[in-house]
C-alpha cells in the first residue's frame, strides 16, 4: 500500500468514526419511569375522566414489567370522615366502570418525550368502553371513552318524583316513596302496616330555617328533586332546586357520583361514590362552599360549624333531630357494606310509572335495623308516636305501645312481601 492509498484509507476510517460519533450523539436515551410499582390517587397526580368528566375518589396501582404495565383501578373510602356517626376504618367503594369494583388492564406502553401512553378497548358484564391514558413519574391520567351499558331501557326518559296526595277519608294515596307490605294472616290481628312505613316518610325530621321548622323526606324529595335521568353511559343525574350562591335556582348533580347497571328485566344495581355524595351534601349545606373547596378530611360529613345557606338551613342541624340520627345510623349500617358491589334493587315500569325498590329480604333487614335504632332513642319514639297519632288507622293502636311493638314484631315474622323504594312518573 503506497503513501497516497494509506492517507485515503485513514481518511475513510476517520470519517467513519466521526459519523459514528455524531450518530451516537444524536441518539436520545429513552427516559425511564423512576418506579416499577406505584399507587396513584388524587393527592399524588391521579386524574380519571369518565366520558370527559372527572371521577373523584379513586386509586390506581401501576406495575411495570419492561415495556408493559398492569394497571389496576379501585376505590377506598376513609370512614373516619363520618366520625359523627361513629364510623371508622376503610370501606371498599365502586370502581371506575359500573359493575366492577376493580378494573385491571395489561397494556403495552409507548414512550414519547418521557411520557408513556397506552390505550385499548374492554368490557365487563354490563358495560363496554374504550380507554387511553398517560403515565409519567409523577402523573397518571386515565380517560374512559364512550362507555355504554349493554342494557339501558330507562335511558332517554325524564322521570320526576310522584306527588304527595292524601285525603281525610283514605289517608295517603300517593307518595314519592313506594311501600308494599303483605303479611300472612295472624290470629287476632287484622292490620295493614303499610301506613306505618308511609308515616316514616312524612315525619318532619329535616330541620330548616334555623331549626324553627321541619320538613319530611317525602316533602324534600317532591319539592327539591325536579327530574331524574338514567343515562346510557351508566350515570344517574338529578335536576334539583339549589340555593347555593343565592336565590333558588335549578342545578344538576355532577356525573360519576351515582351510577347504575341493569340486568334481566327487573334488577338494578346502584353504585354510590361516597366522596361525591358527601361532598354534594356539604356543598349544599355549608353556605355555598364550591365543590373544589369541599374537604371531607377537614370538615367531615357533618361539620360542627353553624354556617347557613340562603334559605336559612342550619348546617349543624342535620344531626340535631333524634329522628334523623336514628334513621341515618340505621340506613348507613346496612347500605355502606354494599357500596362496592352495588346496592341491589328491583324496578318495575308500568305505563308512565316507575317503581324502584329494595325487595323483601333486604327490606326486612333494613326495617329491623331502623326499628331497633328508633327503640333505642326515647326522643325518636316520642316524635314517631306523635306523627302516628294523626293516622286514623294506626292511632287506636298507640294506646298500648308494648302490644303494638309485639304486633309489628309478629308481622315482620309473617311478612311475605315487603318492598320499600321510590315512585317516579314520566315528566
Amino acid at each position: 500500500m503506497n503513501y497516497l492509498n494509506m492517507r485515503q484509507y485513514l481518511s475513510l476510517i476517520s470519517m467513519g468514526m466521526l459519523l459514528f460519533a455524531s450518530g451516537c450523539s444524536d441518539d436520545k436515551e429513552t427516559p425511564e419511569l423512576n418506579f416499577t410499582e406505584k399507587i396513584f390517587n388524587s393527592s399524588n397526580g391521579l386524574e380519571i375522566l369518565y366520558n370527559g368528566v372527572e371521577m373523584p375518589g379513586k386509586t390506581v396501582s401501576v406495575k411495570r414489567v419492561g415495556d408493559r404495565a398492569e394497571i389496576s383501578s379501585f376505590s377506598i373510602f376513609d370512614m373516619s370522615q363520618l366520625s359523627a356517626l361513629g364510623l371508622s376504618g376503610e370501606l371498599p367503594c365502586p370502581g371506575i366502570i359500573p359493575g366492577s369494583p376493580e378494573t385491571v388492564w395489561e397494556v403495552p406502553l409507548t414512550e414519547k418525550d418521557g411520557v408513556y401512553s397506552f390505550s385499548g378497548k374492554d368490557e365487563n358484564n354490563f358495560c363496554s368502553y374504550s380507554f387511553y391514558g398517560e403515565i409519567s413519574s409523577d402523573r397518571l391520567m386515565i380517560s374512559i371513552v364512550d362507555p355504554v351499558l349493554k342494557n339501558h331501557p330507562l335511558s332517554d326518559i325524564v322521570w320526576k318524583p310522584a306527588p304527595i296526595k292524601e285525603d281525610a277519608a283514605s289517608g295517603i294515596t300517593s307518595l314519592p316513596f313506594y311501600v308494599d307490605w303483605e303479611i300472612d294472616p295472624i290470629a287476632g290481628i287484622d292490620i295493614d302496616l303499610s301506613p306505618l312505613l308511609e308515616s316514616l316518610t312524612v315525619l318532619p325530621i329535616i330541620p330548616v330555617y334555623d331549626n324553627t321548622a321541619y320538613m319530611s323526606l317525602s316533602q324534600a324529595l317532591e319539592q327539591i328533586v325536579q327530574a331524574t335521568t338514567f343515562k346510557a353511559d351508566g350515570n344517574i343525574l338529578f335536576t334539583y332546586i339549589s340555593t347555593v350562591g343565592g336565590a333558588a335556582h335549578l342545578a344538576q348533580t355532577q356525573p360519576n357520583g351515582l351510577q347504575y347497571t341493569l340486568s334481566g328485566s327487573d334488577v338494578l344495581k346502584l353504585y354510590v361514590n361516597p366522596l361525591s355524595l358527601f361532598g354534594f351534601i356539604i356543598e349544599n349545606t355549608s353556605g355555598g362552599t364550591a365543590p373544589e373547596d369541599v374537604d371531607l378530611n377537614d370538615k367531615g360529613l357533618f361539620p360542627s360549624g353553624n354556617s347557613r345557606v340562603s334559605s336559612g338551613t342550619s348546617n349543624s342541624g342535620i344531626l340535631s333531630s333524634p329522628l334523623s340520627v336514628a334513621m341515618i345510623k340505621g340506613v348507613m349500617g346496612e347500605i355502606l357494606p354494599l357500596l362496592s358491589t352495588g346496592i341491589p334493587l328491583k324496578y318495575t315500569v308500568i305505563d308512565n310509572h316507575l317503581e324502584i325498590y329494595i325487595d323483601t329480604e333486604e327490606s326486612l333487614t333494613l326495617l329491623n335495623t331502623i326499628i331497633d335504632s328508633f327503640l333505642q332513642n326515647d326522643e325518636a319514639v316520642k316524635a314517631l308516636v306523635a306523627q302516628l297519632k294523626q293516622n286514623p288507622g294506626i292511632a287506636p293502636l298507640l294506646e298500648d305501645l308494648p302490644k303494638l311493638q309485639e304486633t309489628v314484631t309478629q308481622s315482620l315474622l309473617n311478612t311475605t312481601k315487603l318492598r320499600i323504594g321510590f315512585n317516579w312518573i314520566k315528566q
